[in-house]
């Protein structure tokens, strides 16, 4: 499966799901969201490029 896939795949869940789950996965794949006047939003991502990798593609080790 592709990478495309994968994130269409996990687009359609986060769509289907509760907002209390909604708000789970948020807190997992976000550190901080602040929303500044002027509804400008700055967000902080908890994983780095790797971690995605890895979490995406378990079976693949990823050389640094």
């Amino acid at each position: 499966m592709g990478y495309y896939d994968r994130f269409t795949s996990w687009a359609e869940e986060f769509e289907a799901a509760p907002m209390e789950r909604k708000r789970m996965i948020m807190s997992e794949l976000f550190s901080r969201i602040e929303v500044d006047r002027g509804y400008e939003v700055k967000i902080e991502v908890a994983l780095n490029y790797k971690q995605f990798l890895e979490n995406a593609l378990p079976q693949t080790r990823i050389a640094v």
